[in-house]
């Protein structure tokens, strides 16, 4: 328990000096053809951001068998790193999915589309101590509804996702920024049962993977 404490009082500390840090941060847009400062920007100005990414698979083993395309939309408040975003997002995927059947436990690889969308909150940090570059880290969790669509099986299972999500971005310019993103997804879907002999947990689907690729943003 004492240390749980302390932990917490750690994180607590660590992210009220990151606020701090942050009304006091500056990014500068510099003018690469000339060499010299265009102007001065500040970050807490933005206000909404559209972001879209391109990913695969983290493990190199299923890269090949995996495509997700994604849309964020993040809508910021004045002078505070935190903010809510929406996503949406599509994957296809040969993937291993659980699933429980009487008194037994097995996996399944099939070919498998994952349509999710919903909403959640982000943090935006600077790159640790990187304050003459304009590096961010944007840190979300999110959850919303999900549907999974398995070649195998004719019925679609519906269900509900659960999302943790890491950028690595370099800001380009006041408007535009691009960079390195990750995305754990794990969840829970059921589909409806054919007869009345159906336990429950007999109709679900569990799954859990993680994406990475390449991130683009604009600013507005």
């Amino acid at each position: 328990m004492n240390k749980d404490i302390l932990l917490f009082t750690f994180l607590f500390l660590f992210l009220n000096n990151q606020l701090k840090a942050e009304q006091k941060n500056e990014m500068l847009v510099i003018e690469k053809e000339k060499g010299y400062k265009q102007k001065t920007y500040s970050h807490l100005e933005d206000t909404i951001l559209f972001s879209f990414s391109g990913e695969t698979s983290l493990f190199p083993d299923d890269a090949a068998k995996t495509l997700s395309a994604s849309g964020e939309i993040a809508f910021f408040s004045y002078e505070s790193p935190f903010f809510i975003m929406t996503y949406a997002q599509q994957t296809m995927s040969q993937m291993r999915v659980h699933t429980h059947q009487t008194n037994t436990s097995y996996d399944e690889r099939g070919k498998t589309n994952i349509s999710s969308f919903g909403a959640g909150v982000g943090h935006r940090l600077k790159f640790f101590f990187y304050e003459e570059e304009p590096f961010f880290q944007h840190v979300t969790a999110a959850t919303g509804p999900s549907i999974l669509q398995v070649r195998e099986v004719s019925t679609n299972y519906i269900g509900i996702e659960l999302r943790a999500g890491y950028s690595l971005i370099y800001r380009a310019s006041s408007s535009f920024h691009y960079g390195f993103k990750a995305v754990y997804h794990t969840g829970m879907a059921q589909r409806d049962e054919i007869n009345n002999t159906e336990a429950t947990r007999d109709r679900r689907l569990y799954y859990t993977y993680i994406t990475a690729g390449i991130e683009l943003g604009l600013y507005f």
